[in-house]
């Protein structure tokens, strides 16, 4: 029971967000929770390491999608195998594994898809009815990452201000001549 990976990753964004438009009005077109006015975006693709990284927007939520480029070191829980899963493409959201991605903190939620293949994503922003449109969700979403920037580089200052202070109080005054 392995992973699937997506084999033509020419045109990347493209296919990724053909396949997620599909998938979305195959599954989701009559959702109650479907904002009209979005549709399928794939912003800010890049690798890392084993992994292709990107923001999917659908017009039900705001992702964080991990595709892998080599199997995972992440068990496939049972019933997540390829052959079991492709009659069944309409789940939200597969269970939650933790992410072994460098720079992704948390849990993905496992998701197949058979011209995908076997991936992970993270719901990031769930109610979009607010937003009027897609750059007005990726801006308050660059407000979050932009807080929680600010936040670790306050927090790594103050790490480093007590530190000094520690090895401070351990270091014998200098002695005046």
């Amino acid at each position: 029971m392995n992973w699937q990976l997506m084999a033509d990753r020419d045109n990347m964004a493209q296919t990724l967000e053909e396949v997620f438009a599909d998938w979305h009005q195959r599954c989701f077109a009559n959702s109650p929770n479907v904002h009209p006015g979005l549709s399928v975006e794939i912003r800010d693709l890049q690798k890392v390491q084993d992994w292709y990284l990107a923001y999917l927007l659908t017009p039900i939520a705001l992702y964080r999608l991990a595709i892998p480029l080599k199997v995972p070191d992440i068990p496939l829980p049972e019933g997540w195998s390829a052959a079991a899963r492709v009659d069944q493409p309409c789940t939200g959201l597969g269970p939650a594994l933790n992410l072994k991605i460098p720079g992704v903190l948390g849990q993905g939620h496992l998701q197949y898809l058979p011209e995908i293949g076997h991936f992970l994503w993270q719901p990031l922003v769930q109610n979009l009815r607010r937003y009027p449109d897609a750059a007005a969700v990726f801006a308050a979403w660059e407000g979050v990452i932009d807080h929680r920037r600010r936040t670790r580089a306050s927090m790594q200052e103050q790490q480093r201000c007590d530190r000094r202070d520690f090895l401070r109080r351990l270091m014998p005054a200098p002695r005046e001549p």
